[in-house]
């Protein structure tokens, strides 16, 4: 993990997340007298491998979108090494569009890339586009896998062979 005044940079990843809130919250969103967890606690858990079960319901909006952010980095960069494992095969892994509007809207745009000189990019609106887009791909990436083995286990079936 790499928080430097609260904007994330991932591990072997180039790319910058910027916390779009900068002000900093006493108590959590869902219960007063909680103290409102810290912006490295958040970055943790959305590390974690079980992130995608975290609703971050005790943070402010902007914060949980951040979060999101953070976890869709990490699926992003897990995808990466899963493509790289997989090349050689006899098949297409990944769809590269998806993989680059994916990047960025989770990534901050540096340079040339920021349009007409604005701050803040991606938007707010844009980075929760790729939230959820990146939260359907998973979906769908899951949904295939299991089709895939039904595919498997009919195939054997089919031909009459012993699951063991």
């Amino acid at each position: 993990m790499a928080l430097i005044m609260n904007d994330y940079r991932p591990t072997n990843m180039a790319g910058t997340i910027r916390r779009h809130e900068r002000r900093e919250h006493t108590h959590s969103w869902i219960l007063g007298s909680t103290p409102y967890p810290s912006v490295a606690s958040l970055v943790r858990r959305m590390e974690d491998p079980n992130r995608s079960q975290d609703a971050l319901s005790e943070f402010y909006n902007s914060d949980a979108l951040f979060g999101f952010a953070i976890g869709a980095a990490a699926d992003i960069r897990e995808r990466v090494a899963r493509r790289v494992q997989q090349q050689g095969q006899d098949r297409v892994v990944g769809d590269p569009q998806m993989h680059h509007l994916l990047m960025l809207g989770v990534f901050d745009w540096m340079g040339d890339d920021i349009f007409r000189g604005g701050q803040n990019f991606p938007s707010l609106a844009f980075r929760y586009s790729c939230v959820l887009g990146n939260s359907l791909l998973k979906r769908i990436e899951r949904s295939d896998a299991e089709v895939r083995l039904l595919d498997q286990l009919i195939g054997l079936l089919a031909n009459g062979r012993d699951l063991e």
